[in-house]
C-alpha cells in the first residue's frame, strides 16, 4: 500500500495496522486499510504478529490501529509512545456483561493485565457494551462505531446497532 520510510511522505499520517489472525482479521483490516490509504493526506502500512515491532520502528506511525491489547500485543504497546492507539476489539457484539467482562478486562492467558491504559479510543460494537464498559474504560475513550465484521460496499457512517446474538 505504501513505502514504510515515513520520509517518503512526511506531510501525511501514517497509521499502522495491526493484523493479529489472517482467517479472522485480514478482510476487515484491509477494507479499513483501502480506505484510509483512498482518502488523501493519509499513508496506510498492514502488518502482523511477526513484523509488528519492526513496522513501529521503522514506519514511525501516528496511529495504530489494534485489536485486543493483552499478551503480547499489551507488551508492545506499553512499549510504543507517540502514537494513538485505536482498539477494534473484534471479539464483541450484543454480549451479555460476563462475557463483555472477559473480553475487554480480564487478563487472557497473560501473566499481566490487559494494556487497557495504553489504548486511547475503543471503538465499540453497541450501546449496550459500552454501558457496561464506561465504569470501567474512561466513557470520553469508548466510541459507538456499531458491528465491525458486517461488512458491506462502503462503511456506515452511523452505527448499526446489534440487535441479538
Amino acid at each position: 500500500m505504501t513505502r514504510t520510510d515515513p520520509s517518503y511522505c512526511p506531510d501525511q499520517t501514517r497509521v499502522l495496522i495491526y493484523v493479529q489472525l489472517k482467517r479472522r482479521d485480514l478482510f476487515g483490516m484491509k477494507k479499513l486499510a483501502t480506505a484510509l490509504a483512498a482518502e488523501e493526506g493519509f499513508s496506510v502500512l498492514l502488518s502482523g504478529t511477526s513484523d509488528f515491532p519492526l513496522a513501529v520502528l521503522a514506519f514511525r506511525p501516528h496511529i495504530v490501529v489494534f485489536g485486543k491489547p493483552d499478551n503480547a500485543e499489551g507488551d508492545w504497546l506499553r512499549c510504543m509512545s507517540g502514537c494513538v492507539v485505536v482498539s477494534l476489539n473484534a471479539e464483541q457484539g450484543g454480549d451479555p456483561w460476563d462475557r463483555v467482562k472477559a473480553n475487554f478486562l480480564n487478563k487472557q492467558n497473560s501473566v499481566r493485565e490487559q494494556a487497557l491504559d495504553h489504548v486511547d479510543h475503543h471503538l465499540i460494537v453497541d450501546e449496550q457494551t459500552r454501558n457496561f464498559l464506561a465504569p470501567y474504560i474512561d466513557p470520553e475513550r469508548l466510541h459507538l462505531i456499531g458491528y465491525p465484521r458486517l461488512f458491506k460496499e462502503r462503511f456506515a457512517r452511523t452505527p448499526n446497532p446489534v440487535n441479538d446474538r
